[in-house]
């Protein structure tokens, strides 16, 4: 079994002195090591006696004990010391068929469970380090069943040391389960359910560049993540987080290079909430979330103190690595009561300070396309300004920060009143168009029906 690990992975196995016995349990210890035969982790087991595998029928046999000691580390390109030691050689030698399946003398496999004792393991990296931190996850309980004629099913809870709060429960099920662990690509479905724990702790693991604590807060109180096994299109992922300021966030699609997507139409869904998130209108949310969707609002503010608002996805594509030119949704946003601005000054190019809302009401609520780096404001879009309503069609490049809308102003608004031949009925409600062109933060207007040359517009 070493000689052959060997051949398959870049790591070794190495097994110390096993105690057997015909009639008393048995004992043994396998280690794992890194290319640079480093100490990666350790399994001491406790098996049935011998006289159990001859005489058992396959649902007869005591349960074999395990208990787990690791070391995991990630180098600067965040592989871990695990990963190293499991990576495959080029063209590897096919390994035993089901040589972890052990079977009796007539050839029956056994029904064989494994159960974990009071376990520990380490994890840290250079993120981690940098602060005089390390992860440790004590492992409390956990069960294997590998049944002869059943997928292998793993349930193992814990808990993070030092975080009393921070429970862990982790589900596997695969074909067999010491072959997915000795070859990562063998199919499997994974399910994770994280008590409460802190945005520091969840972006030293997961080093990913996310804004964790601008969208969650310092805590996130639950956090369950599915994960299935690849059915040719990607992996069906459910995510369901939850915390004080996002009050709650859900995402389901189809996980495939480093790219979550919604399902096709027509194929079978992933089940669960529908992709979205719940929260409170804090300055992250109206900064850089709703000032990028609407960057022609300005200084929004909830009515409530409460602030809540919702956002929901559809026909979604989403880069888990930040690209936003790849992003691409169709977006609805409830921002319930807020007070705004529409086409507010923000950079102080001209006189100018935008028309305030008064006693809107509760905004409608807004659609959106995203597609390639930008959003696209469709027909109708409109916001309530002193007892009229502001018309928003258009582009905005959010990637290259370039608006390009077409808007439609009630000429009540503008104090401005038409020359006489062209002034309408006094029952009609007449708009002045603009074209707002240029960076958001301080735009060009022009009017549609500009005035003669000379006389600006």
């Amino acid at each position: 079994l070493e000689a052959d690990f060997r051949a398959r992975h870049y790591g070794s196995i190495h097994f110390g002195e096993f105690q057997l016995a015909w009639l008393t349990r048995q004992h043994g210890n396998v280690q794992l090591r890194d290319p640079d035969d480093r100490y990666v982790g350790q399994v001491d087991l406790e098996l049935p006696p011998l006289i159990d595998f001859i005489t058992s029928r396959a649902s007869n046999l005591d349960p074999i004990q395990v208990e787990l000691r690791a070391e995991f580390a990630e180098d600067v390109d965040g592989v871990s010391n695990l990963a190293r030691a499991l990576r495959l050689r080029p063209d590897p030698p096919p390994p035993e068929a089901k040589r972890f399946k052990v079977s009796g003398p007539d050839g029956q496999p056994f029904d064989l469970t494994y159960e974990l004792e009071p376990s520990r393991i380490s994890w840290t990296n250079d993120e981690l380090e940098s602060t005089g931190r390390r992860l440790e996850i004590q492992l409390e309980e956990g069960r294997l069943r590998s049944p002869p004629d059943a997928p292998d099913a793993l349930a193992v809870k814990g808990r993070l040391v030092g975080a009393t709060n921070t429970t862990i429960e982790l589900s596997v099920a695969t074909d067999d389960f010491w072959e997915h662990l000795e070859d990562p690509t063998v199919p499997a479905s994974y399910e994770w359910d994280v008590g409460e724990v802190s945005t520091a702790t969840l972006a030293a693991v997961l080093r990913v560049d996310l804004p964790y604590e601008e969208v969650f807060g310092e805590t996130i109180n639950s956090l369950s993540v599915d994960v299935g096994a690849d059915g040719g299109d990607g992996r069906p992922v459910s995510i369901d987080a939850r915390s004080d300021r996002a009050q709650r966030l859900t995402l389901a699609g189809l996980l495939d290079g480093g790219v979550v997507s919604s399902t096709p139409p027509g194929e079978d869904g992933v089940e669960g909430e529908p992709t979205g998130v719940s929260f409170k209108l804090t300055d992250f949310w109206i900064e850089r979330v709703i000032a990028t969707l609407l960057p022609f609002l300005g200084e929004v503010s909830p009515v409530d103190a409460e602030g809540l608002a919702h956002m929901e996805l559809a026909d979604f594509r989403l880069p888990l690595d930040g690209r936003l030119e790849e992003l691409q949704a169709e977006i609805t946003l409830e921002l319930g009561e807020i007070d705004y601005v529409v086409l507010p000054s923000r950079a102080g190019a001209v006189d100018w300070s935008g028309y305030v809302s008064e006693d809107a009401g509760p905004q409608p609520p807004i659609r959106l396309r995203l597609s390639n780096g930008m959003v696209f404001f469709p027909d109708r879009m409109s916001f309530g300004v002193g007892g009229h309503r502001v018309h928003v069609q258009g582009t905005y490049d959010f990637v290259n920060d370039h608006l390009n809308l077409e808007v439609k102003i009630p000429l009540a608004l503008t104090g401005l009143a038409l020359p006489s031949p062209l002034a309408p009925g006094a029952e009609a409600q007449p708009n002045l168009e603009f074209l707002v062109q240029g960076p958001a933060e301080a735009p060009s207007f022009r009017t549609v029906l500009a005035p003669e040359e000379g006389e600006g517009n």
